[in-house]
């Protein structure tokens, strides 16, 4: 389809100017992610003729470009997540196949904005695929294109497994969310499997007057086409969108699941395209809601803050602006819900509550004296044992390797102030927190899966200027 725009050398940073009489701009790809612990994505495009190009030709070029990282995250995944699993158990596959044909024909069907950002979304990724698979498609690094979905879905699979008994993935979708007035901060807790990651930054400047925020950026991993990671910028209205996952206990939940609804990861990225406000983003966010990667998502534009909480059967808004804000002078989300209808139908724990849970309790301890964007990223990244917070259980940012040799915790850290998302400024790390411990190193895990990957995980803070796509080396772990 798009030959012309074929390169078929992998080196370790990509540049290309476009102008092909349907798209215009410019791609940059940086393949940093052993010396910084990130590899770096920017899509600058603008449509000459139909607003579909735009996103064929982004994800013709990411599928090509990034098609090594692809590979490596999929095995990380397969090995990290699924059980070494390369297959869905076939009423999952029937799930999702159906699932998707419904996706393709309500957005064939109807020109809305939501449905447009839908069809979008499918050809970005369908694209994609093509262009790994145009190098990859005759080895025996080929995906099909089930396998491949599985790197946008992973989130939504994460309900979908349990449903039919199979992959209790423990402690997967832990993560924290704070915003003080002016700063927002999240890190991420998963496997260290998933710590293959990737920068993106998407700015398409469209014909669709509907896209009100033709600029995001997210923290993911290749493949990916939302952040799984649990952070977007969206520098237009600017906006900041973060989340933090819920646990299930109520099996009968599942029952919700329902294949004619848009999954998780596709409506994250139509509300943060087509809202303006926060209350909008979780107005748009709840529409034809799929029940999968249920969250507590948390949305600011510094001025209002919104949480919006997804369980299943329930879907929960709260404008916390005059209420919590107002009241304790932060909000953070710790993966335990605020409502009690929420939380009583997952059937959480009577041991926890939303005030009362460890991370909470550290959150009240800590944040009081804090006031600049390094002593907010010190926070998200905190892990220091005492006699009632050990390194894994409980941590702000979980060490599980440390005691029990379990490879799973804290992995990154993103900060962003009110001054910075005017400026186009983001801050990031990533690796385990190595703040009053060891780094963590691969070498101690010989037989654990972890394609593409450096053995030591010691890297600094970085400041990425979005306007000349560089970084700026800034401390080691605070």
């Amino acid at each position: 389809m798009m030959n012309s725009l074929i390169f078929l050398l992998v080196s370790i940073s990509f540049s290309l100017e476009i102008d092909n009489g349907k798209v215009k701009g410019s791609i940059i790809y940086n393949r940093t992610a052993n010396t910084t612990g990130w590899n770096f994505l920017q899509i600058n495009l603008e449509s000459v003729e139909n607003d579909e190009d735009v996103f064929a030709t982004a994800g013709r070029y990411e599928g090509e470009e990034s098609r090594e990282e692809i590979y490596n995250a999929y095995l990380n995944y397969i090995y990290g997540i699924q059980g070494g699993r390369h297959f869905l158990p076939k009423s999952l596959q029937t799930y999702v196949h159906n699932q998707y044909n419904w996706l393709k024909e309500q957005s064939q069907s109807q020109n809305t904005p939501y449905w447009r950002m839908v069809k979008y979304l499918l050809i970005q990724l369908e694209n994609m695929y093509e262009g790994y698979n145009y190098h990859y498609g005759k080895t025996e690094k080929a995906l099909s294109f089930d396998q491949f979905y599985y790197l946008s879905n992973m989130g939504d699979l994460q309900d979908l497994w349990p449903s039919v008994g199979q992959v209790q993935t423990q402690g997967i979708g832990n993560c924290n969310s704070f915003y003080k007035p002016g700063i927002v901060a999240h890190s991420t807790f998963n496997v260290y499997q998933t710590m293959l990651r990737i920068y993106k930054s998407y700015n398409f400047k469209l014909k669709d007057k509907d896209v009100v925020n033709p600029h995001l950026s997210f923290t993911a991993r290749p493949g990916d086409l939302e952040s799984k990671d649990d952070f977007f910028v969206l520098w237009d209205t600017q906006m900041v969108v973060t989340e933090t996952s819920f646990n299930n206990y109520n099996k009968e939940n599942y029952a919700y699941f329902h294949y004619d609804s848009v999954p998780c990861w596709m409506r994250a990225n139509i509300a943060s395209r087509l809202a303006k406000t926060p209350s909008e983003w979780m107005d748009i966010f709840g529409q034809h809601r799929s029940g999968t990667h249920n969250n507590q998502w948390v949305v600011t534009d510094y001025n209002k803050i919104f949480m919006g909480e997804e369980a299943f059967f329930h879907y929960k808004v709260h404008d916390l602006t005059n209420t919590l804000l107002a009241s304790q002078g932060y909000v953070a989300s710790y993966n335990v819900p605020l409502d009690q209808e929420i939380f009583d139908s997952l059937k959480y724990p009577k041991t926890t509550s939303y005030n009362d849970d460890v991370r909470a309790r550290q959150f009240r301890m800590y944040q009081g004296n804090l006031k600049t964007v390094k002593e907010v990223g010190k926070l998200v990244r905190y892990n220091k044992v005492t006699a009632e917070f050990d390194a894994c259980d409980g941590a702000l940012s979980p060490r599980c390797d440390l005691g029990n040799g379990y490879t799973f915790g804290g992995i990154d850290g993103k900060v962003i102030s009110q001054d910075m998302i005017k400026n186009k400024k983001v801050h990031l790390i990533s690796s385990p927190s190595y703040q009053n411990h060891d780094p963590f190193n691969w070498k101690a895990y010989p037989n654990i899966p972890h394609y593409g990957m450096t053995d030591e995980w010691r890297f600094p803070w970085y400041e990425l200027d979005e306007t000349t796509f560089t970084i700026k080396e800034l401390y080691l772990d605070y």
